[in-house]
Protein backbone atom coordinates (compact mmCIF):
# COMPACT_ATOMS: atom_id res chain seq x y z
CA UNK A 1 0.00 0.00 0.00
CA UNK A 2 2.89 2.25 1.10
CA UNK A 3 4.56 1.76 -2.43
CA UNK A 4 1.61 2.75 -4.07
CA UNK A 5 1.07 5.54 -2.43
CA UNK A 6 4.95 6.72 -3.09
CA UNK A 7 4.46 5.85 -6.88
CA UNK A 8 1.38 8.37 -7.04
CA UNK A 9 2.93 10.91 -5.85
CA UNK A 10 5.70 10.68 -7.73
CA UNK A 11 3.30 10.56 -10.67
CA UNK A 12 1.36 13.64 -9.70
CA UNK A 13 4.37 15.35 -9.11
CA UNK A 14 6.34 14.88 -11.97
CA UNK A 15 3.21 15.83 -14.54
CA UNK A 16 2.75 18.92 -12.21
CA UNK A 17 6.98 19.67 -12.76
CA UNK A 18 5.48 19.08 -16.63
CA UNK A 19 2.70 21.35 -16.68
CA UNK A 20 4.42 24.45 -14.51
CA UNK A 21 6.86 24.14 -17.56
CA UNK A 22 4.12 24.45 -20.34
CA UNK A 23 2.57 27.03 -18.71
CA UNK A 24 6.07 29.15 -18.40
CA UNK A 25 5.89 28.52 -21.98
CA UNK A 26 2.66 29.41 -22.47
CA UNK A 27 2.89 32.83 -20.45
CA UNK A 28 6.40 33.25 -21.99
CA UNK A 29 6.71 36.70 -24.11
CA UNK A 30 7.44 36.08 -27.68
CA UNK A 31 10.81 37.99 -28.15
CA UNK A 32 10.30 41.15 -30.65
CA UNK A 33 12.32 41.11 -33.89
CA UNK A 34 14.12 44.97 -34.69
CA UNK A 35 14.58 46.16 -38.08
CA UNK A 36 17.82 46.84 -39.50
CA UNK A 37 19.37 50.01 -40.41
CA UNK A 38 21.85 51.18 -42.23
CA UNK A 39 23.32 54.74 -40.19
CA UNK A 40 24.88 57.40 -41.76
CA UNK A 41 26.36 60.79 -41.39
CA UNK A 42 26.54 64.44 -43.12
CA UNK A 43 24.52 65.19 -46.09
CA UNK A 44 22.84 61.67 -46.34
CA UNK A 45 20.91 63.14 -43.24
CA UNK A 46 18.47 65.74 -45.79
CA UNK A 47 15.90 64.01 -47.55
CA UNK A 48 12.28 64.85 -48.99
CA UNK A 49 8.76 63.96 -48.15
CA UNK A 50 6.58 63.08 -50.95
CA UNK A 51 2.56 61.90 -49.98
CA UNK A 52 -0.30 62.10 -52.22
CA UNK A 53 -3.75 62.93 -51.48
CA UNK A 54 -3.34 65.87 -48.38
CA UNK A 55 -6.76 67.07 -47.68
CA UNK A 56 -6.96 70.72 -46.09
CA UNK A 57 -7.82 70.95 -42.40
CA UNK A 58 -9.70 73.74 -41.81
CA UNK A 59 -9.72 74.75 -37.94
CA UNK A 60 -13.50 74.88 -35.67
CA UNK A 61 -13.50 78.66 -34.42
CA UNK A 62 -16.76 78.08 -32.66
CA UNK A 63 -15.98 78.32 -28.51
CA UNK A 64 -18.81 76.76 -26.25
CA UNK A 65 -19.11 77.42 -23.36
CA UNK A 66 -18.52 75.04 -20.46
CA UNK A 67 -21.92 73.57 -20.53
CA UNK A 68 -22.28 73.02 -23.73
CA UNK A 69 -18.68 71.07 -23.73
CA UNK A 70 -20.03 69.14 -21.32
CA UNK A 71 -23.02 68.33 -23.18
CA UNK A 72 -21.02 67.67 -26.02
CA UNK A 73 -19.17 64.85 -24.01
CA UNK A 74 -21.56 63.53 -21.79
CA UNK A 75 -24.79 63.51 -24.83
CA UNK A 76 -27.68 62.25 -24.73
CA UNK A 77 -27.27 59.41 -25.96
CA UNK A 78 -25.28 58.76 -22.86
CA UNK A 79 -27.62 59.55 -20.35
CA UNK A 80 -30.50 57.28 -21.79
CA UNK A 81 -28.22 54.29 -21.67
CA UNK A 82 -27.01 55.23 -17.67
CA UNK A 83 -30.76 55.53 -17.31
CA UNK A 84 -31.85 52.24 -18.75
CA UNK A 85 -29.40 50.41 -17.45
CA UNK A 86 -29.50 51.87 -13.28
CA UNK A 87 -33.67 50.85 -13.75
CA UNK A 88 -32.43 47.28 -15.18
CA UNK A 89 -29.76 47.14 -12.11
CA UNK A 90 -32.07 48.35 -9.90
CA UNK A 91 -35.40 45.78 -10.41
CA UNK A 92 -32.17 42.82 -10.67
CA UNK A 93 -30.52 43.93 -7.48
CA UNK A 94 -33.34 45.00 -5.05
CA UNK A 95 -36.72 43.70 -6.97
CA UNK A 96 -37.80 47.53 -7.07
CA UNK A 97 -37.84 50.12 -9.62
CA UNK A 98 -35.87 53.23 -9.68
CA UNK A 99 -37.82 54.87 -12.15
CA UNK A 100 -35.01 57.13 -13.00
CA UNK A 101 -35.29 59.41 -16.04
CA UNK A 102 -32.54 61.40 -17.52
CA UNK A 103 -33.91 65.08 -16.02
CA UNK A 104 -33.16 63.90 -12.09
CA UNK A 105 -29.74 62.33 -13.72
CA UNK A 106 -29.00 65.49 -14.87
CA UNK A 107 -29.74 66.75 -11.04
CA UNK A 108 -27.75 63.54 -9.82
CA UNK A 109 -24.64 64.28 -11.42
CA UNK A 110 -24.05 68.31 -10.60
CA UNK A 111 -24.20 66.81 -6.46
CA UNK A 112 -21.24 64.53 -7.81
CA UNK A 113 -19.53 67.47 -8.94
CA UNK A 114 -20.24 69.63 -5.78
CA UNK A 115 -18.89 66.88 -3.85
CA UNK A 116 -16.04 66.79 -5.45
CA UNK A 117 -15.52 70.72 -4.82
CA UNK A 118 -16.86 70.93 -1.64
CA UNK A 119 -15.95 68.35 0.55
CA UNK A 120 -16.96 66.78 3.93
CA UNK A 121 -16.50 63.88 5.86
CA UNK A 122 -19.23 61.72 4.65
CA UNK A 123 -22.04 62.63 2.30
CA UNK A 124 -24.42 62.73 4.49
CA UNK A 125 -23.22 65.56 5.95
CA UNK A 126 -24.71 67.45 2.70
CA UNK A 127 -27.37 67.02 4.13
CA UNK A 128 -27.02 67.04 8.05
CA UNK A 129 -28.61 70.25 10.27
CA UNK A 130 -25.37 71.00 11.49
CA UNK A 131 -23.69 70.94 7.75
CA UNK A 132 -26.15 71.54 5.65
CA UNK A 133 -25.06 72.57 2.38
CA UNK A 134 -27.90 73.99 0.23
CA UNK A 135 -26.23 73.62 -3.25
CA UNK A 136 -26.52 69.99 -2.94
CA UNK A 137 -29.22 69.63 -0.35
CA UNK A 138 -32.32 71.79 -2.27
CA UNK A 139 -31.70 69.62 -5.54
CA UNK A 140 -32.85 66.46 -4.34
CA UNK A 141 -33.97 64.59 -0.57
CA UNK A 142 -30.54 62.00 0.99
CA UNK A 143 -32.46 59.11 0.88
CA UNK A 144 -33.37 59.69 -3.29
CA UNK A 145 -30.15 60.60 -3.91
CA UNK A 146 -28.55 57.06 -1.67
CA UNK A 147 -30.88 55.32 -3.94
CA UNK A 148 -29.66 56.30 -7.18
CA UNK A 149 -25.99 56.19 -6.28
CA UNK A 150 -26.73 52.31 -4.93
CA UNK A 151 -28.45 51.84 -8.40
CA UNK A 152 -26.16 53.55 -11.26
CA UNK A 153 -25.05 51.32 -13.56
CA UNK A 154 -23.39 51.17 -17.20
CA UNK A 155 -24.20 48.47 -18.60
CA UNK A 156 -26.22 44.87 -17.91
CA UNK A 157 -24.69 42.20 -15.51
CA UNK A 158 -25.85 39.78 -18.04
CA UNK A 159 -23.56 40.93 -20.79
CA UNK A 160 -20.48 41.21 -18.51
CA UNK A 161 -16.99 40.28 -20.14
CA UNK A 162 -15.01 38.48 -17.93
CA UNK A 163 -11.59 38.90 -20.66
CA UNK A 164 -12.27 42.97 -19.95
CA UNK A 165 -11.37 44.26 -17.10
CA UNK A 166 -13.64 47.54 -18.13
CA UNK A 167 -16.41 45.70 -19.14
CA UNK A 168 -18.62 47.43 -15.96
CA UNK A 169 -18.28 50.61 -17.76
CA UNK A 170 -17.38 49.58 -21.66
CA UNK A 171 -20.59 51.25 -22.74
CA UNK A 172 -19.91 54.35 -21.14
CA UNK A 173 -15.87 54.61 -22.11
CA UNK A 174 -17.02 53.84 -25.41
CA UNK A 175 -19.92 56.66 -26.31
CA UNK A 176 -17.14 58.87 -24.55
CA UNK A 177 -14.44 57.88 -26.82
CA UNK A 178 -16.87 58.35 -30.08
CA UNK A 179 -17.72 61.86 -28.75
CA UNK A 180 -14.30 62.88 -28.33
CA UNK A 181 -13.15 61.22 -32.18
CA UNK A 182 -16.29 62.97 -33.52
CA UNK A 183 -14.42 66.61 -32.39
CA UNK A 184 -12.59 68.69 -35.46
CA UNK A 185 -9.21 67.53 -34.94
CA UNK A 186 -6.00 69.25 -36.03
CA UNK A 187 -3.06 67.83 -37.49
CA UNK A 188 -0.42 67.82 -34.43
CA UNK A 189 -0.87 65.32 -31.25
CA UNK A 190 0.89 64.40 -28.32
CA UNK A 191 0.60 60.74 -27.05
CA UNK A 192 1.16 60.25 -23.47
CA UNK A 193 -0.68 58.36 -20.89
CA UNK A 194 -2.83 59.83 -17.75
CA UNK A 195 -3.81 59.06 -14.47
CA UNK A 196 -6.86 59.06 -13.15
CA UNK A 197 -6.72 59.69 -9.73
CA UNK A 198 -8.40 56.75 -7.47
CA UNK A 199 -7.18 55.03 -3.98
CA UNK A 200 -10.00 52.90 -3.61
CA UNK A 201 -9.77 49.39 -3.06
CA UNK A 202 -12.63 47.95 -5.41
CA UNK A 203 -11.10 48.52 -8.69
CA UNK A 204 -8.91 45.37 -8.51
CA UNK A 205 -6.18 45.29 -11.10
CA UNK A 206 -7.91 48.20 -12.86
CA UNK A 207 -6.23 50.42 -10.59
CA UNK A 208 -2.52 51.18 -11.40
CA UNK A 209 0.76 52.37 -9.48
CA UNK A 210 2.94 54.94 -11.43
CA UNK A 211 5.93 57.19 -8.77
CA UNK A 212 6.47 59.43 -11.12
CA UNK A 213 2.85 60.32 -11.26
CA UNK A 214 1.46 63.53 -9.22
CA UNK A 215 -1.32 60.92 -8.39
CA UNK A 216 0.34 57.84 -8.37
CA UNK A 217 -2.85 55.55 -7.70
CA UNK A 218 -5.53 55.71 -10.50
CA UNK A 219 -6.59 54.27 -13.59
CA UNK A 220 -3.92 54.53 -16.20
CA UNK A 221 -5.48 55.63 -19.80
CA UNK A 222 -3.29 56.47 -22.92
CA UNK A 223 -4.54 59.61 -24.65
CA UNK A 224 -3.91 61.17 -27.91
CA UNK A 225 -4.41 64.98 -27.30
CA UNK A 226 -3.47 68.05 -29.16
CA UNK A 227 -1.05 70.81 -27.36
CA UNK A 228 -3.99 72.68 -25.95
CA UNK A 229 -4.94 69.00 -23.87
CA UNK A 230 -8.00 68.53 -25.69
CA UNK A 231 -8.17 64.36 -25.87
CA UNK A 232 -9.48 63.76 -29.39
CA UNK A 233 -8.74 59.63 -28.43
CA UNK A 234 -7.97 57.49 -25.27
CA UNK A 235 -7.47 53.59 -24.52
CA UNK A 236 -7.72 52.36 -21.01
CA UNK A 237 -5.03 50.08 -19.94
CA UNK A 238 -6.07 47.08 -19.06
CA UNK A 239 -2.91 44.45 -19.09
CA UNK A 240 -3.92 41.88 -21.57
CA UNK A 241 -7.44 43.35 -22.60
CA UNK A 242 -5.91 46.81 -23.59
CA UNK A 243 -5.55 46.13 -27.21
CA UNK A 244 -9.29 44.12 -27.10
CA UNK A 245 -11.16 44.62 -30.72
CA UNK A 246 -7.81 46.59 -32.49
CA UNK A 247 -6.42 44.48 -35.38
CA UNK A 248 -2.52 44.72 -35.75
CA UNK A 249 -0.42 43.59 -39.19
CA UNK A 250 1.76 40.65 -38.39
CA UNK A 251 4.39 42.95 -39.14
CA UNK A 252 3.37 45.50 -36.04
CA UNK A 253 3.03 42.13 -34.14
CA UNK A 254 6.27 41.49 -35.08
CA UNK A 255 8.27 44.50 -34.36
CA UNK A 256 6.01 46.50 -31.76
CA UNK A 257 6.04 45.96 -27.61
CA UNK A 258 3.09 47.34 -25.80
CA UNK A 259 4.23 51.25 -26.11
CA UNK A 260 4.78 51.37 -29.73
CA UNK A 261 1.15 49.67 -30.20
CA UNK A 262 -0.71 51.96 -27.90
CA UNK A 263 0.47 55.09 -30.65
CA UNK A 264 -0.41 52.58 -33.85
CA UNK A 265 -3.87 52.33 -32.39
CA UNK A 266 -4.27 56.27 -31.21
CA UNK A 267 -3.05 56.56 -34.93
CA UNK A 268 -5.66 54.63 -36.72
CA UNK A 269 -8.17 57.02 -35.29
CA UNK A 270 -6.59 60.59 -37.01
CA UNK A 271 -8.99 61.23 -39.87
CA UNK A 272 -6.40 63.21 -41.74
CA UNK A 273 -3.18 61.13 -41.23
CA UNK A 274 -1.11 62.22 -44.37
CA UNK A 275 1.43 65.34 -42.76
CA UNK A 276 -0.17 64.95 -39.80
CA UNK A 277 2.37 64.70 -36.51
CA UNK A 278 3.08 63.07 -33.43
CA UNK A 279 5.23 63.51 -30.03
CA UNK A 280 5.76 61.12 -27.51
CA UNK A 281 8.12 59.90 -24.70
CA UNK A 282 10.96 57.10 -24.59
CA UNK A 283 8.11 54.74 -23.50
CA UNK A 284 6.94 54.58 -26.67
CA UNK A 285 9.40 55.10 -29.11
CA UNK A 286 11.64 52.97 -31.36
CA UNK A 287 13.26 53.68 -34.35
CA UNK A 288 11.03 51.17 -35.81
CA UNK A 289 8.12 53.09 -35.00
CA UNK A 290 9.00 56.40 -36.34
CA UNK A 291 9.85 54.36 -39.88
CA UNK A 292 6.62 52.84 -39.92
CA UNK A 293 4.28 55.54 -38.96
CA UNK A 294 5.66 57.21 -41.68
CA UNK A 295 6.05 54.67 -44.44
CA UNK A 296 2.27 52.93 -43.54
CA UNK A 297 0.44 56.44 -42.84
CA UNK A 298 2.49 59.11 -43.31
CA UNK A 299 2.33 60.52 -40.27
CA UNK A 300 5.33 62.54 -38.92
CA UNK A 301 6.73 61.75 -35.54
CA UNK A 302 9.29 62.69 -32.81
CA UNK A 303 9.92 61.35 -29.59
CA UNK A 304 12.92 60.53 -27.07
CA UNK A 305 14.12 57.43 -27.35
CA UNK A 306 15.94 54.87 -24.44
CA UNK A 307 19.78 53.63 -24.74
CA UNK A 308 18.83 50.07 -25.85
CA UNK A 309 16.56 51.01 -28.39
CA UNK A 310 19.21 53.01 -30.63
CA UNK A 311 19.68 49.87 -33.12
CA UNK A 312 22.96 50.18 -33.24
CA UNK A 313 23.30 53.92 -33.94
CA UNK A 314 27.01 55.03 -33.17
CA UNK A 315 26.03 58.16 -31.64
CA UNK A 316 28.58 60.17 -29.29
CA UNK A 317 27.83 59.18 -25.84
CA UNK A 318 27.48 61.82 -23.14
CA UNK A 319 30.68 62.12 -21.76
CA UNK A 320 32.16 62.55 -25.42
CA UNK A 321 29.68 65.37 -26.00
CA UNK A 322 30.23 67.05 -22.54
CA UNK A 323 33.91 67.26 -23.56
CA UNK A 324 33.08 68.70 -26.97
CA UNK A 325 31.33 71.60 -25.45
CA UNK A 326 27.74 73.52 -25.02
CA UNK A 327 25.62 73.07 -27.82
CA UNK A 328 27.35 69.80 -29.12
CA UNK A 329 25.89 66.97 -30.62
CA UNK A 330 25.99 63.82 -32.53
CA UNK A 331 23.48 62.58 -35.25
CA UNK A 332 23.32 59.67 -37.34
CA UNK A 333 20.38 58.67 -40.39
CA UNK A 334 19.21 56.14 -42.09
CA UNK A 335 17.81 57.45 -45.59
CA UNK A 336 16.41 54.85 -46.96
CA UNK A 337 14.23 54.43 -44.15
CA UNK A 338 14.01 58.60 -43.80
CA UNK A 339 14.69 58.38 -39.85
CA UNK A 340 17.39 60.89 -37.88
CA UNK A 341 18.84 59.80 -33.98
CA UNK A 342 20.28 62.86 -32.30
CA UNK A 343 21.60 63.48 -29.10
CA UNK A 344 22.82 66.41 -27.87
Amino acid sequence: MLKHQQFLCLFLCQNLNTLVQLHRLILKKTKLEHMQFNWKSGNACTFNLEIEGVDSITENEDVLTPLEYFKFFFSEHLFNVIVEESNTYSFQKFGKPLNLTTSELASFIPIELWMGIVKLPAFPDYWSNTMDYDKISTIMPLKRYQRILNSIHFMNNDNYNPNDRFSKVRPFLDIIRRNCLSQNQPNQFSVDEMMIPYKGKKAGSRRQYIKSKPKKWGFKFFIRAEVNGCIYDFLPYGGESTFNNIHFSDVEHKYFGLGPKVVLALASTIPNKPLSTMYFDNFFTTPELIHHLRKEYGILSLGTVRQNRLRNCPLLDDKKLKKKGRGSYSYKCDKKKKLTLLNG
